[in-house]
């Protein structure tokens, strides 16, 4: 359920569940989604189901007296009594209308609105008027809840049902559709929930999650992550049954879920009404993405928490059947019976004995990366005594549809109990401040989605993570040359020596080949960690121009921390362009690419890089020199 608060501003105003069914279990290493549509047939849903009578708006009148029907425990749908106040005119949006009432009973009074009941069914003199979408958070006397209309709803049976990557094309205006694929969509609410009266302003509460197998360690550890992107699990508690049934009928709790297998995570709302297989709920957006495919399930509530700020259902979630395929502004669609697409997922974790986490993720460029999160905190977090105060090797495979080779990344930092300084995500850091491993892998798999246009079919993930005892690290300190004399064609002695954090000393001696070519070239030997190295373009001001094949280069290029690098560049004009590398271009091309017809995508290139090394460290290294090297004339 949305609160009022959640809309920019206010419109104009005026005066029982069937007996449960056991599924069968799933095997522990394979799909961990399964639809059984046999018994789907077989079951409530292939019955013609009567729809319930309507009342349009234009009859409802202030002080008319209803109900709303949603689930408050397992197998418990009740009524609670409400009255009619007025109509918010455009409040939700142009033309649509929502339908303001007051819950009359001590119990809801008491509560408040409750995260949850988004889509319960509200009935006016007998027939359904719409859907309980929105309330007031922090009310003090009264229980104010938003109705939205049914007739908007059921709009939403008529959108098409397109696969999300088909709807770009079909839906949309052009197509002759409310429905919209969104090329980059982000979850509709921000991060903070706001801390005044909860009124009528322009702010908004955060978007509400469960989850299951999640220990709180792990969502400590994600939540910098996810609270840059709008995410809160401030629903907190749920929890996970197979053995779940549910008959999809009007009040009866529905969950869409982002993950589902040894982590599960969704939303839990409730069903409005249902048409044959399919049903719409929530009376709101679940991120606003239009045409979209999520998994959905039946779920259990278990209780409901009163709560000052947000109260909420605790729920269980139930195995996946169905999708949903539109998110609009009046709610959401989703049909029963019906396969989504999801993304296979694997985090082994061990050392000598592996332990092994398994599920699949709804395919969404935002959820994927947020759910890998996920799994890859709660593989660590299961063992603290194998990380704390260690470095924390990951490795992350992304297996792409239509390209033979996987992409493979490595990061190396500190773990959660680290006395390292460390900051999150990719960047630049400064000398002694380390990247959190899973953050950067995360960041870079979310490049991976949303760093071009095309949304790449991801066929699945597997992540490897290991544990290094201690923080071993070595500061860089003194780079230094055999010899001051530089000829082409020959090499020079450089001496490295490093210091590790026990004081101790290492020496070590490299030979650089120096390139023929003219007399008097300069060049450049840069020796530090990965992070000075890689330059980032892409990482700091990547842009969705840019083609699939450019952007996995790029990515490719990265090289892992956990080494001392040594790179010799001479000076070479040229333009990368596409992610390809162009020296030798002509003047008149570099200056048409300096100048303001320069496109995305372009970097202009003044060095090239014609040697480089890396040699092993102990743990993390810190520091970086630059030598320029003149050859004799």
């Amino acid at each position: 359920m949305l609160p009022f608060s959640s809309l920019p501003f206010p419109g104009k105003t005026r005066s029982s569940p069937e007996a449960p069914r056991r599924l069968p279990s799933r095997a522990r290493r394979g799909a961990l989604f399964a639809l059984a549509l046999g018994a789907l047939c077989a079951g409530p849903l292939s019955a013609a189901v009567p729809a319930a009578p309507t009342i349009p708006l234009a009859e409802i009148e202030p002080g008319d007296t209803g109900e709303w029907r949603t689930a408050v425990g397992p197998g418990r749908v009740e009524s609670f009594p409400l009255e009619v106040v007025g109509v918010l005119e455009d409040f939700a949006g142009p033309q649509l209308p929502v339908l303001l009432c007051r819950a009359t009973d001590a119990l809801n009074t008491m509560t408040g609105p409750v995260s949850g009941m988004s889509g319960s069914p509200v009935y006016i003199d007998g027939r359904l008027a719409g859907a309980y979408a929105y309330g007031f958070p922090w009310s003090k006397d009264k229980t104010l809840i938003g109705v939205t209309p049914i007739a908007a709803m059921e709009e939403l049976y008529d959108l098409p049902d397109l696969p999300l990557r088909e709807a770009g094309e079909a839906g949309g205006p052009g197509g002759g559709s409310r429905s919209t694929a969104a090329r980059f969509p982000a979850p509709a609410l921000p991060a903070e929930a706001p801390t005044g009266s909860g009124g009528l302003q322009p702010a908004s509460l955060p978007l509400s999650l469960a989850a299951s197998g999640l220990s709180p360690a792990a969502r400590a550890r994600v939540n910098p992550w996810w609270k840059r992107r709008g995410w809160s699990l401030e629903g907190g508690a749920a929890g996970q049954d197979s053995a779940i049934q549910s008959s999809y009928g009007a009040g009866e709790p529905l969950a869409v879920l982002l993950a589902a297998g040894d982590i599960t995570m969704g939303g839990v709302g409730t069903i409005t009404a249902r048409r044959g297989n399919r049903v719409i709920a929530f009376g709101h957006p679940m991120f606003g993405n239009g045409s979209t495919e999520l998994p959905v399930g039946p779920a259990e509530v278990v209780d409901v928490v009163s709560n000052y700020r947000n109260s909420f259902k605790i729920a269980n979630f139930g195995g996946i059947e169905g999708t949903l395929w539109q998110d609009d502004r009046p709610g959401i669609q989703a049909e029963i019976g019906r396969r989504p697409y999801v993304v296979p997922v694997e985090v082994r974790f061990g050392d000598g004995e592996d332990e092994v986490l398994h599920g699949d993720i709804a395919e969404h460029r935002e959820i994927l990366p947020g759910m890998l999160l996920a799994y890859l905190s709660q593989a660590l977090e299961a063992r603290p005594e194998k990380y704390d105060r260690s470095l924390v090797e990951a490795e992350l495979t992304v297996t792409l549809e239509g390209r033979e080779e996987p992409l493979h990344f490595r990061r190396l930092g500190p773990g959660a109990g680290s006395d390292l300084p460390s900051m999150v995500g990719l960047g630049q850091p400064e000398a002694g401040i380390f990247s959190d491993p899973l953050f950067y892998l995360t960041d870079l798999f979310q490049q991976v989605l949303r760093g071009t246009e095309t949304f790449p079919r991801v066929t699945g993930l597997q992540a490897d993570l290991r544990v290094r005892p201690g923080e071993p690290q070595e500061a860089l300190e003194e780079v230094r040359l055999d010899s001051a004399r530089l000829r082409p064609g020959e090499s020079v002695g450089v001496h490295l020596r490093t210091r590790g954090a026990d004081g101790s000393e290492r020496v070590r001696r490299v030979e650089v080949p120096i390139p023929g070519g003219p007399p008097g070239t300069t060049f450049r030997l840069r020796v530090g960690n990965a992070d000075q190295l890689n330059e980032n373009r892409l990482l700091r001001a990547g842009y969705p121009g840019r083609s699939l094949e450019a952007l996995l280069g790029e990515l490719e290029d990265l090289r892992p921390n956990g080494f001392l690098y040594l790179q010799l560049l001479r000076p070479s004009p040229g333009l990368r362009l596409e992610g390809q590398r162009l020296e030798g271009l002509p003047p008149s091309v570099l200056r048409l690419s300096s100048s303001a017809q320069r496109v995305n995508g372009e970097d202009l290139l003044r060095e090239e890089v014609v040697w480089e090394t890396r040699l092993p460290v102990e743990g993390l290294l810190t520091g970086n020199a630059e030598l320029l090297l003149p050859t004799e004339s």
